[in-house]
């Protein structure tokens, strides 16, 4: 809507337009033909949209605790986040005997790697 009245007063009032500012419009006409710019406008609102609408926990400062008080929504999801993260948390890994293994050498690949001479 800008550009459109801009282009307006330059043409009822017959103003010298720049060449860089000529540049600018046929790109921007050029661009409105494609249909570019009217994606890119829809594309930001959308991004707008979603940004306002995100339900992301709020971040506190340095050295404040969320309490139920001040955010629950935050607390609730940083408490079910943590719960979940515990609950995926894999044993230690170790240097166990070969007993408890999952894959075990068969006695033929002890043979060939006893027999073996290092290089």
């Amino acid at each position: 809507e800008i550009i459109q009245g801009q282009r307006q007063i330059i043409e009822d009032y017959n103003l010298a337009v720049p060449q860089h500012l000529e540049e600018l419009y046929e790109v921007y006409l050029r661009e409105l033909e494609e249909g570019s710019l009217e994606r890119a406008t829809i594309m930001d609102r959308v991004a707008s949209r979603a940004l306002q609408d995100s339900s992301l926990p709020k971040i506190t400062p340095a050295g404040t605790a969320l309490t139920p008080e001040s955010d629950p929504e935050s607390v609730k999801t940083l408490s079910s986040e943590v719960q979940r993260l515990q609950t995926g948390i894999l044993p230690p890994l170790g240097m166990d005997s070969e007993a408890s293994r999952v894959f075990k050498a068969s006695p033929r690949a002890w043979q060939v790697k006893s027999s073996s001479v290092p290089t």
